[in-house]
Formats: structure tokens, sequence, C-alpha cells
């Protein structure tokens, strides 16, 4: 099969095959033509308006208005199909024409733009009245052209995002593998140092945790500014040895065994029946103060570095306390006890 077309690709021509190259009739064409059989789809016109029919002496000729060039000529008396020479023939002429840069995908032809006319015509001209069917036709054209174009772009859209999704979901896997790939090799790294990055720490006895939680809870002889009341202290001696005695693993039985002492020291006042319970009194200051610091040299200027008293000076400064005290019936332990009577008097 043999296809011709014009210039502009405008008119296209299928033939089976060509009988003659050199026709001697006498054709509107001359002799520039050859006689060709027609094939299915015969004759193509993409654009009808644009093609001119001339019928002269039995012949009728076709011109393409767009390109300008007559095409063939066609005698039916005569049974005779006869094409121009001018036309171009073959896939590589189609292919060459396709690529001008005037070809246009929307009508599939060759526009000419010599020719092209710069404004638009008035729609109330008589013209465009005559010419409202083929250009209704062109713009019909140009909707269809991107109707389909747009179709075909959704297409294009949908494939690709299916591409770009699969391409994902083998990346996931992928991740998921090297994560698993990852740990593994940490924890067979892991394996191999053993228990170097590992090792314990040396245990810690619990003796130092006691001391520190001890030394604390030792009572503490509180500044003389304030009212106070004096109970009894248990000597240092019998503190260090409840300390010693103690296991290290019972060492916080201890703590509590010590708050005991001073429980029972103190229950132990109370069950007296000669001494009173103490009241807060106001204690005078003079010998005590002088007596501190005489002991420690305390200077009364620096305020903020005050000496801790020594638990074995306590008795002592006691007994400075009460001689220190007249006799005015206000006594720093509350009233005196009931004097008791001797039988012996009697």
């Amino acid at each position: 099969m043999v296809v011709f077309v014009c210039g502009c690709l405008n008119v296209k021509i299928y033939a089976e095959a060509i009988k003659h190259q050199d026709v001697s009739q006498n054709s509107p064409l001359g002799n520039r033509v050859v006689e060709i059989e027609l094939t299915d789809p015969g004759f193509e016109y993409k654009y009808g308006f644009w093609v001119k029919r001339e019928s002269c002496g039995g012949w009728t000729t076709f011109t393409c208005l767009n390109c300008k060039k007559k095409t063939h000529t066609i005698n039916r008396d005569l049974k005779l199909i006869l094409v121009c020479k001018d036309m171009e023939c073959g896939d590589e002429a189609l292919s060459r024409l396709t690529r001008s840069r005037d070809y246009s995908p929307v009508f599939q032809i060759i526009l000419n733009s010599k020719d092209l006319i710069s404004s638009m015509p008035d729609p109330k001209a008589q013209s465009f009245e005559a010419l409202q069917a083929q250009l209704s036709d062109v713009q019909r054209q140009i909707d269809s052209f991107l109707l389909n174009q747009e179709i075909s772009m959704e297409e294009r859209i949908r494939r690709f995002e299916e591409e770009q999704r699969e391409e994902l979901a083998q990346m996931k896997i992928q991740a998921q593998d090297d994560k698993k790939k990852m740990i593994s090799l940490i924890l067979r790294r892991s394996d191999q140092t053993g228990g170097s990055g590992r090792a314990s720490k040396p245990r810690t006895p619990l003796t130092k945790c006691v001391s520190l939680i001890d030394e604390p809870s030792r009572p503490r002889v509180q500044q003389m500014s304030n009212p106070i009341a004096i109970g009894r202290v248990p000597s240092p001696q019998s503190i260090s040895t409840t300390d010693l005695e103690t296991d290290d693993l019972f060492a916080i039985d201890g703590l509590e065994s010590e708050n005991d002492l001073y429980n029972n020291n103190s229950s132990s006042e109370d069950d007296d029946d000669i001494l009173t319970a103490s009241l807060p009194v106001n204690v005078p200051m003079g010998v005590w103060n002088n007596q501190i610091r005489t002991d420690s040299g305390f200077d009364s200027d620096s305020d903020d570095e005050r000496p801790r008293l020594d638990p074995q000076q306590i008795a002592s400064q006691m007994q400075a306390l009460a001689e220190s005290i007249p006799d005015n019936n206000r006594y720093i332990f509350g009233d005196r006890p009931r004097p008791r009577l001797n039988t012996n008097n009697f």
C-alpha cells in the first residue's frame, strides 16, 4: 500500500499499487501524474472545507486550499484516478512533515502562517455567519483534543503514582530488613565484647551509708538566745559503744535503738515524782555567755562562724548556770521539789 499526501497533510490518498507511471491521457494535470488503484480508506480529507473541486470535460480536479496544490483528478467515464507527482509519498515523507515547525498537534495538519490574520473577524459580519458551521467544527475539535489530552494526562499521573507507591512499598520493606540486620549486628557485637562494657560496680558496705545518716542525728547544743529546756544527754562513750557493737547488716536498726535510748531517758524523768515537767523560762545569759567565750574563745562580733559546743562540758556548764541563778523563786527547772519529812526529827 502506498500513501500520497499533500504538502500540509490535509489530503491523503491510499493506493493499492501504481499502474502506470506515464499517462498519455489528456488530463487537467498534464503528464506529471501517475495512475493508481484505490484501496481502503481511499480518499481522506482532514478538513473538507479546505478542498476545492473543479469539473472540466469529464474530469474532476481537487485542490488543497491550505497548501495551494492540486492533488489528483478523477474521470468517472474512463474509471481513471490520476495523482499528481508533486504529492509526497511514503512513510519517510509523513514523518518529515509531522516534525515540521508549523505542524499542529491539535488539528494534525501543517498550518501556513504566511496568510495568518492577526485579529479575529467581527462576529456581526456576514462572512462570519456564513462560516459559523466551520468555526463550530473547529471549536468542537479543540474541545475534543483538550479533553483527550486531559484524560491522557490523568492516566499518566495515575500510572506514575502507582509506580511511585510501589517503589515506596519496596523501600519500606528494604528499610525493615536493614533495621533487622543492624540490630542483629549490634547484638552480636555486644555478645563479643562480653562483660567488659557491663562490668558491675563494687558493692558499697552498708556501714558507710549508716554513718552518713547517723552523724546528723546526734544531738547538738542549741544557741542560748532562745528559751530552752535542757534534758539528759547520753555520754559519747555509750553512743560509740552502741555503734561498735551493732552489726553492719543491722546498722539502720542500731540507729532506731539510739533513738529509743533517748525515749527511755525521757520516760524515766516522767516517772520521777520529785521533778515536775519542764517549762520554758527566761534564762539569764550573763554567766553562760561568759563561760562560752572563756572556754571556746568565741567572739561576739563573728556571728557567721559559731563554734560547736563540746558535749563533755555540758555538766560543768549546767552547774555554773545553776549557781548563777539568784534565790528569787524563779528556777530554770520549774518549781523546787517538796521538802521531805524525816521521822528522826520527831
